[in-house]
């Protein structure tokens, strides 16, 4: 069966990484992965053992065309990448201060590069949307391809402060997408609200699409629109906090 570009609407032959292929080879590198190094992937209770950064269930199924996935998305993929490379270059600085300034990161490229790095966002989320077998809104469609914009799409950085209970050489690796929860509109044509979170070690990017984050949430919302943000944080509960330490003395 073919299936459209959800971007263009040409056919989708190439499938987006769930998690940028750059970020799952900074913490577990280029594979394969066996023994000691080997790498499982968990969804819904199953494992899959994971044989290198390319791997099947590392990627949606199809649903970008070649030119939207390697050429027009390419800006806002190089975006991403120096992002989390300064991020993590800078780790000790940033969870210590719990702010990100882009013109540090993008020095006077900063305002199109954030606008770039949103965009990427955007890309990851319109694909999880399909994935959900969804149709992706058309704010979202229709922002890939301007500079100024209006969308229902908030998102907040924050820092997972689960992993931050771990070991490093444990969270460094760890990549993470959360359950995606939607509610249709009345015709259950469109998207009315979503949510869903994805992560790379501590850091956390939360969507939160026709839904405004409920007062006291912690964290800048976020829509390429200012020169730094403060991250947000997404708490240990006592009950979880008790669980890890029971099960770490063991």
């Amino acid at each position: 069966m073919c299936v459209a570009c959800w971007i263009c609407g040409g056919l989708a032959a190439t499938a987006e990484h769930k998690y940028k292929k750059s970020d799952t080879v900074r913490g577990h590198g280029k594979g394969p992965y066996k023994g000691d190094g080997s790498v499982s992937h968990y969804c819904e209770g199953k494992e899959s053992k994971v044989q290198g950064p390319d791997a099947n269930v590392l990627k949606y199924h199809k649903s970008l065309c070649a030119k939207c996935n390697n050429e027009t998305t390419q800006p806002f993929d190089k975006a991403y990448e120096q992002f989390i490379s300064w991020i993590f270059k800078n780790e000790c600085n940033v969870l210590r201060d719990r702010k990100i300034n882009f013109e540090t990161i993008y020095s006077s490229e900063w305002e199109t590069a954030q606008l770039n790095l949103y965009k990427y966002l955007v890309k990851a989320f319109g694909c999880k949307i399909v994935e959900a077998q969804a149709p992706v809104p058309l704010d979202l469609i229709n922002f890939l391809r301007q500079e100024s914009f209006q969308t229902g799409l908030r998102i907040i950085i924050s820092v997972n402060e689960i992993a931050m209970l771990m070991d490093k050489e444990h969270y460094d690796g760890l990549l993470r997408g959360s359950e995606f929860v939607a509610w249709p509109t009345v015709d259950r044509s469109q998207i009315s609200h979503a949510r869903w979170d994805s992560g790379v070690s501590w850091l956390t990017f939360e969507y939160w699409y026709g839904i405004v984050p409920p007062d006291g949430y912690e964290g800048d919302i976020w829509a390429a629109d200012r020169g730094d943000v403060c991250l947000g944080n997404k708490p240990v509960t006592n009950k979880i906090r008790d669980l890890f330490n029971s099960g770490m003395s063991k």
